[in-house]
């Protein structure tokens, strides 16, 4: 069989998130960036506005994340659902409250956190797509590779590095151990959610967010890294 052109081959390779063999998304990514975008103008003038505008604004997500697990859960029809749904409802309230607590603190914080996870999904995606070949996790998720990882290790650290410095008033050392803690908890926050999806047998949480499925799909690799965020910026 003739091998496919370049362009064919990159193509190939965003339609399948990087990774040999892996399923087509199906993902829009124009309504994605929108969307992305969209949010974080909402989260970040909350967060900036009063920290109790935030701190609603969290609440109304956590409820809506919960629900959104919940029904999810009933409608694949998985057994024991009060009791899974409780389960997920304390790892999303407890991890979500980190974030309260930061906003508490210092606003920026919460910014800088966010700033890191966002650079580690476009690094690892864009990284993942051009020459992703390695699985990271295949039967948790197919369309995450090690090339991925390392494309979110290398942005994350580097915006990490960049708001440390400039922003936080950190040493660049520091400020890069950090970014890269930070990135494995994120990564480690997406693979938890991906491995819950396979459990239960869906593909997303919800369709809520045009090009990102459920708000629990947005947010899964926000939440892991909110508590280390805290050992970190406040405890270390």
């Amino acid at each position: 069989m003739r091998r496919g052109s370049p362009a064919t081959d990159v193509a190939r390779s965003m339609s399948t998130g990087g990774v040999p063999g892996a399923r087509r998304t199906g993902r829009n990514l124009g309504a994605a960036t929108v969307v992305g975008v969209l949010l974080a103008a909402v989260v970040l003038a909350a967060l900036f506005v009063d920290v109790r505008v935030f701190s609603a604004l969290v609440a109304v997500a956590v409820v809506a994340a919960i629900t959104e697990f919940a029904v999810a859960l009933r409608t694949a029809h998985v057994g024991h659902v009060p009791a899974v749904a409780l389960a997920g409802a304390g790892y999303i309230a407890g991890c979500a409250a980190f974030a309260v607590l930061l906003a508490d603190r210092r606003p920026a914080y919460v910014a800088a956190v966010l700033a890191v996870v966002v650079a580690n999904d476009v690094g690892g995606y864009a990284v993942g797509v051009l020459v992703g070949r390695h699985p990271l996790a295949p039967r948790v998720s197919p369309k995450k590779s090690w090339e991925g990882l390392a494309g979110s290790l290398a942005t994350g650290t580097a915006v990490g590095v960049g708001v440390g410095v400039l922003v936080l008033d950190r040493v660049w050392w520091e400020a890069a151990v950090g970014s890269v803690l930070l990135v494995m908890a994120a990564t480690a926050g997406d693979l938890v959610e991906s491995w819950v999806k396979r459990r239960i047998g869906v593909k997303d949480m919800s369709r809520l967010l045009p090009g990102h499925g459920g708000l629990l799909d947005r947010i899964d690799s926000i939440l892991l890294a909110m508590p280390v965020a805290w050992v970190l910026l406040v405890l270390g």
